[in-house]
């Protein structure tokens, strides 16, 4: 049979993984703080790591409901919650094998960008052709950085179509026409 953990032997290895240099203490609170959240919907019976670990979704899902959590807390909480459960099966399983899910890792600097007339063509893993010239121009490739914008947009459903019409409409105006202005 296979052993029972608490939820407090989660948190235990959590704090110790952070004392061993594999979580850093932000990460840690938040993994801890993401499982305890869950955990507040859970009857005592359900607080088992392995069944909050096989029902996550639906666990996640009841936690989002009950407290009317935010929509951009619900993906983090649950990301947080299973790779810290996954990190603790398997080092429960294999404490050698252990390398913890969702840290960072550095990314190695290239050094070389390739020239506005070279395009690389990948057909498969084992050739790289170049071809030179013809290379598509980008509308984008200006003197000045592009402009992330990031909206967070509901609009009401409704029968009447004109609200539709008059928003795209106003959407296309202040947004599109512009750029096709600066861009022709």
């Amino acid at each position: 049979m296979a052993e029972k953990f608490t939820i407090e032997d989660v948190i235990n290895f959590a704090n110790e993984m952070t004392k061993k240099g594999y979580y850093n203490k932000g990460t840690n609170a938040n993994r801890i703080s993401a499982l305890n959240a869950l955990c507040a919907v859970l009857s005592a019976e359900e607080k088992e790591p392995q069944n909050i670990s096989d029902n996550l979704d639906t666990i996640t899902k009841r936690w989002a409901t009950a407290t009317t959590a935010a929509p951009t807390n619900i993906g983090p909480t649950k990301s947080n919650v299973k790779k810290l459960l996954e990190d603790f099966f398997q080092y429960k399983s294999d404490p050698a094998s252990l390398k913890p899910k969702g840290l960072r890792t550095k990314k190695e600097k290239t050094t070389k960008s390739p020239k506005e007339d070279e395009i690389k063509v990948e057909g498969n893993e084992n050739s790289t052709e170049e071809r030179k010239g013809n290379a598509p121009q980008n509308p984008f490739n200006k003197q000045y950085p592009p402009i992330t914008i990031k909206i967070d947009l509901t609009i009401p459903e409704t029968s009447n179509s004109d609200v539709y019409e008059k928003f795209f409409k106003a959407m296309y105006e202040y947004l599109i026409k512009p750029w096709e202005n600066d861009n022709a």
